[in-house]
């Protein structure tokens, strides 16, 4: 495979990055203009038993999600939540440097938009880490995980 190494998992407390080498890799969009859009990314997705869907962003603290980006979650949401799924998206933030490895099971949720009993809900400032409001949210709807 190119001499890329790819990690297993042989413990729950271990790591699991695949292509570690190429997570750092600068990616040019330059040619990808749609008239003013350009691509975005998602930087964490679950889709788990065809009924429940989780969508996270991670933003260093203080920086907001782009306009563009916050309308593509939104609206991957609405779609999915119209189809009748779970959905789950968020907003994580953090403070490490560049340079540290970001422990994203333990970040702060400061955002959710999230689907419950037919409706669409939102919180602020909701005080959980990231771990515990995927796993409270899909066991919800997938309670054998």
């Amino acid at each position: 495979m190119s001499g890329l190494e790819v990690v297993g998992i042989t413990s729950m407390t271990e790591e699991i990055i695949k292509y570690k080498e190429r997570m750092g890799q600068l990616k040019s969009f330059r040619q990808l203009f749609i008239g003013k859009h350009t691509p975005s990314d998602i930087d964490l997705a679950y889709e788990i038993a065809g009924k429940v869907f989780v969508f996270g962003e991670l933003k260093l603290a203080g920086v907001d999600v782009p306009t563009g980006q916050r309308l593509l979650l939104q609206h991957i949401g609405e779609a999915l939540f119209e189809a009748g799924k779970n959905v789950l998206l968020f907003i994580a933030e953090h403070d490490t440097e560049a340079s540290e490895i970001i422990n994203v099971g333990e970040l702060p949720v400061v955002y959710m938009w999230y689907t419950h009993g037919g409706q669409v809900k939102t919180m602020h400032d909701v005080n959980r880490n990231v771990h515990d409001v995927c796993n409270q949210y899909v066991r919800r709807f997938v309670p054998d995980l």
